[in-house]
């Protein structure tokens, strides 16, 4: 196990030989690794997943909502409309930070709700060797030293080494963003390992791609958090930041903040002026204050979210966060590119000359013949030539 655990921190697997990774994971690599130190590496190291925060409870998710800046203002506007006896005006003001809070919270818990159930009708299962014999296991149930045995349309399912490949071809664009298939080959038929960067790794496959075409046999060396995929999404696991709506509801928060506060205080320093009495000018003030508070601003806002939430859902569109609707909403041109949008990835034959640099069209009879006979996934410049004749 504690070779296992040097081989967790090593981040170069793909720089090692066959031997060197069997001996390091402590494998058979005709056998695979045995069950019960499969097991103790899951209990210790947890599952093939790259979720890094742990989730809240429901209940912490539900008081955090009451962070909301314009629910602060109406609490103490409650508090206040309660301490002067108008009981109407209290309970009305709590009605509505109930209903407001109540519609986000449902509406996103249930968002996140619909997310997990997704996410657990795509997990899939693998065909691994353990103990010396086939079988199915879940992905997340991997663990460094199961050798899987993957085919055309599945993916890869954790970081690893080519053992035995046939035209095994992969979509790594995930991870290092190759707009082309790559094939992969035995970790055999590599020289000199020690030479390659990841991209160059031939012989190995990452967390993410898609198998295209072929068969081939790989042992795993890196599993969740510490794949390839999983590095780079550690880097992008952080708070989510403030939406542009969220902001401009802390700045209107604040300023009737200001705004009543400076009234209470004005009122109350008038009415004292004229020598009123000085319980009946605090009550006034407060009671100013309670009516200066939007009641209704934090369930309108949760009934407009909450419709537009409902809209997006008919579009199979799955809101997580209520307060990026707005953000989506006041978008007027979204700039992006990748490959198959502003670009087409896609090579042409623009034309087919000799040695001397004049048209030649035996040159392109030439390398349709050959193109014509390459097995596997046919490479980039293999498909212009097919489709140019």
């Amino acid at each position: 196990m504690q070779e296992m655990q040097e081989m967790r921190r090593e981040d170069t697997f793909w720089n090692k030989s066959k031997k060197q990774l069997a001996s390091q994971l402590e494998i058979s690599l005709k056998d695979g690794i045995e069950s019960h130190r499969a097991k103790s590496w899951l209990e210790e190291h947890g599952l093939n997943s790259l979720k890094y925060s742990h989730k809240r409870h429901v209940l912490i998710e539900l008081i955090l909502k009451f962070k909301n800046p314009i629910v602060i203002l109406l609490i103490i506007s409650a508090g206040l409309a309660w301490f002067v006896h108008d009981t109407q005006s209290a309970s009305l003001i709590f009605a509505m930070i109930v209903l407001s809070v109540g519609m986000d919270f449902t509406q996103e818990h249930r968002a996140h709700k619909t997310a997990e159930s997704l996410q657990q009708r795509v997990a899939h299962h693998v065909e691994v060797m353990r103990d010396g014999h086939k079988r199915q296991i879940p992905v997340t149930h991997l663990v460094p030293g199961d050798i899987v045995m993957l085919s055309a349309g599945q993916l890869v399912p954790a970081d690893g080494v080519v053992l035995e490949s046939t035209s095994f071809f992969i979509d790594q664009s995930v991870v290092t963003g190759e707009n082309y298939p790559v094939e992969k080959r035995t970790i055999d038929s590599i020289e000199n390992v020690t030479s390659f960067s990841m991209g160059e790794a031939l012989h190995a496959v990452f967390m993410g791609s898609s198998v295209v075409s072929g068969y081939g046999k790989i042992l795993i060396t890196k599993t969740g958090i510490e794949t390839q995929l999983g590095i780079i999404s550690g880097h992008l696991e952080q708070a989510d930041p403030p939406s542009e709506f969220s902001l401009s509801l802390n700045r209107f928060s604040l300023f009737i903040f200001k705004l009543t506060i400076f009234l209470v205080f004005f009122s109350l320093i008038i009415n004292l002026s004229f020598h009123r009495d000085w319980l009946e000018s605090v009550l006034f003030a407060l009671a100013l204050a309670v009516g200066l508070t939007p009641e209704f601003l934090p369930i309108q806002v949760s009934i407009a979210f909450a419709h537009a939430a409902k809209r997006m859902a008919t579009r199979k569109v799955i809101v997580k966060r209520l307060s990026s609707i707005h953000d989506l909403g006041n978008m007027n041109v979204l700039c992006t590119d990748k490959t198959g949008t502003l670009t087409e990835a896609r090579i042409k034959v623009s034309s087919h000359i000799d040695m001397n640099g004049t048209i030649f069209d035996e040159v392109l009879d030439w390398a349709y013949l050959n193109s014509s006979h390459q097995e596997g996934v046919l490479n980039p410049l293999d498909q212009a030539i097919l489709k140019c004749n």
